[in-house]
C-alpha cells in the first residue's frame, strides 16, 4: 500500500518534470536554429527587426557582412551572437572576435559581451560559461579576442565549428580576411562582419559592392530610416549631424547614412586616413606642443590642441573673446604654443610673451617656405598635416568622441585647388564657414600644433625655434 501511495503521489510530479524537460529541450532546439529567439528569451531583450534578421541570417548564409549608421546596434549584435554560440555550440568549437583596432575589442566589443552575460538566464541553458576579461569558456569550447595584426592566430584556430566576429570590419587587414577564408574550406564555419562604412577600398567594401569572388557573402545595409524607426538613433541627432557636417560630407554619408562615401578629387583629407588615426594607438613620446586658434567672431570657438609627438593628447574649445581667459588656458596647458596671430590672436601672443611663456607666432597668410609649390603658409601647413595622416603618423585615440566627430567633419570638408601658376591653395576659412555654416577651428588648431619649426636666424645667432624661442614671425 505504501509503495502504491508513493507511486501515485510522485507520478504527477515526475510527469511535470518530464514535460518541463521536454519543453525546455524544444526551446533549446529553437535557440540553436534561431539566434534571435535566444536573444529574446535568454538574454531578455527585444532585438530590432533588422537585428533579428541579421542574427538568423548568419546561420542561413554563413558569411554575413553588415554596414549601418553609427548607433544602430552593431556591437550588441556581435555580443549577442558570441553568447548564442557559446550557449548552443555543443562541442569542439571556437568563437574568434577581432576588430580593426585592439582598443575596439577591449573598450567596446567585450564590455558589451560582459553586459549581456550578466543579464542572461543561464539556468535555462543548463550551464553557465566561465567569463574572463576577453574570453568565455565552456567544456565544449571557448570564445576569445585576437588582434587583427595576428593572421597566424586566426589561421591557426582549429575546431569542428568556428564563428568569426569582425567588429569595425572596414579597417581589418586583407591578411585576416584571407586567413578566415581558409577555415571555410574545412568545416562548419560562420562569419559576421559589421561596420560603419569607410573609404571605397578594402575587403569590406569589395564584399558590399559584390566584387567578383565575393558573391558567397550575404550583405545587408541597415538604412537610416530603419534605425530611426527602431529608435536606435533620433531625428534630433540626425539634424545636429547635418548641421555639423553637411549632407554632402563623407562623414555624414558614412556615419549617418551608412553609405560608403564619395570622395571629391579636391578633398584635402581622406576619411580613411582619419579613421585610421582614430584606431591606431601610437607611443606618446617627444616634444609636447600646443596649437591655438583664437576665435575671431562671436559664433566661432577658440580651440587649443595639445600633442606629444604623433599623439593628440587633448582638445579644448570655448567661446568668448576674453584674451586674458584665453591666455590663462594656454598657460595652464604648460607647453610651448603655436599661435595664429591673425586677428586677436596677436594679443594672446603678446601677453604670453610678456609672461615668458614659450610660444611662437604664426601668420598663415604669409609666404610659404616652399613658395614654388604652395600659395601661402596655410596651404603648406595643411599639406604637411595631410602627409602625416596619409603616412599614419597621427594618433587620435585619446580625444573624446564629440571632439573626434567634429574634427573629422572639419578635416574631410576641406578643399584645395591649384592656382594658375600651379601652386596649391586652400579654400579660404571664411569661404568654408559660409559653405558649411561653421568655422574649422579644431582643424586649424590641430594644424598649428603639428607645425614643425626649422632652424632660424635671429639677431645674428643661429638657434632652433624651441619652446624658449619667442620669435614673432611666420616659420615652418
Amino acid at each position: 500500500m505504501d509503495s502504491i501511495s508513493t507511486f501515485v503521489t510522485s507520478s504527477p510530479r515526475s510527469q511535470r518534470e518530464v514535460l518541463a524537460a521536454a519543453l525546455l529541450e524544444k526551446r533549446r532546439r529553437c535557440w540553436r536554429e534561431q539566434p534571435s529567439a535566444f536573444v529574446r528569451e535568454v538574454l531578455q531583450t527585444q532585438p530590432t527587426c533588422y537585428q533579428s534578421e541579421v542574427l538568423d541570417a548568419v546561420l542561413k548564409y554563413r558569411r554575413v557582412a553588415v554596414r549601418s549608421p553609427h548607433g544602430a546596434g552593431k556591437t550588441s549584435l556581435a555580443a549577442w551572437l558570441v553568447l548564442w554560440a557559446v550557449a548552443n555550440f555543443e562541442r569542439d568549437f571556437k568563437v574568434i572576435t577581432t576588430a580593426s583596432a585592439w582598443r575596439q575589442l577591449v573598450r567596446f566589443t567585450w564590455p558589451e559581451i560582459h553586459k549581456w552575460y550578466r543579464t542572461a538566464r543561464w539556468e535555462l541553458v543548463g550551464f553557465k560559461p566561465e567569463l574572463l576579461t576577453l574570453s568565455l569558456k565552456t567544456q565544449g569550447g571557448e570564445a576569445f579576442a585576437v588582434a587583427s595584426d595576428k593572421p597566424d592566430l586566426i589561421e591557426g584556430a582549429h575546431a569542428s565549428t568556428l564563428l568569426y566576429i569582425f567588429d569595425e570590419a572596414k579597417g581589418i587587414p586583407l591578411t585576416i580576411w584571407d586567413a578566415v577564408e581558409g577555415a571555410f574550406s574545412t568545416g562548419n564555419c560562420y562569419a559576421l562582419a559589421i561596420s560603419t562604412p569607410g573609404s571605397r577600398s578594402g575587403r569590406f567594401y569589395e564584399i558590399h559592392r559584390r566584387a567578383p569572388g565575393f558573391e558567397d557573402w550575404h550583405t545587408r545595409h541597415i538604412k537610416l530610416e530603419e534605425a530611426l524607426a527602431a529608435r536606435r538613433v533620433s531625428q534630433e541627432w540626425v539634424e545636429a549631424r547635418k548641421r555639423q557636417w553637411g549632407e554632402d560630407s563623407p562623414v555624414f554619408q558614412a556615419r549617418v547614412l551608412g553609405e560608403f562615401p564619395e570622395q571629391n578629387e579636391d578633398a584635402l583629407f581622406s576619411l580613411a586616413w582619419i579613421e585610421t588615426a582614430r584606431e591606431r594607438e601610437l607611443q606618446a613620446e617627444g616634444e609636447t606642443v600646443a596649437g591655438l586658434d583664437v576665435a575671431r567672431f562671436g559664433s566661432d570657438d577658440s580651440a587649443l590642441v595639445v600633442r606629444q609627438g604623433a599623439c593628440v593628447l587633448s582638445i579644448e574649445t570655448w567661446q568668448g573673446q576674453d584674451l586674458m581667459m584665453t591666455t590663462g588656458r594656454v598657460k595652464a596647458a604648460g607647453v610651448h604654443a603655436n599661435i595664429d596671430i591673425i586677428g586677436i590672436g596677436s594679443g594672446v601672443f603678446d601677453r604670453l610673451r610678456e609672461q615668458h611663456h614659450p610660444c611662437t607666432s604664426i601668420n598663415v597668410s604669409t609666404a610659404a617656405n616652399d613658395s614654388e609649390h604652395f600659395a601661402n603658409l596655410r596651404a603648406e601647413m595643411y599639406w604637411k598635416l595631410r602627409e602625416r595622416f596619409q603616412q599614419g603618423e597621427i594618433d587620435l585615440t585619446r580625444i573624446s568622441r564629440s571632439h573626434y566627430d567634429r574634427l573629422s567633419g572639419e578635416l574631410t570638408a576641406m578643399q584645395f585647388r591649384y592656382t594658375s601658376g600651379g601652386k596649391i591653395i586652400l579654400e579660404l576659412k571664411d569661404e568654408m564657414k559660409k559653405r558649411l555654416g561653421y568655422s574649422p577651428d579644431l582643424a586649424d588648431a590641430l594644424a598649428l600644433a603639428f607645425l614643425v619649426k626649422k632652424k632660424v636666424e635671429v639677431c645674428g645667432f643661429s638657434i632652433n625655434a624651441s619652446p624658449h624661442a619667442f620669435i614673432r614671425r611666420s616659420i615652418l
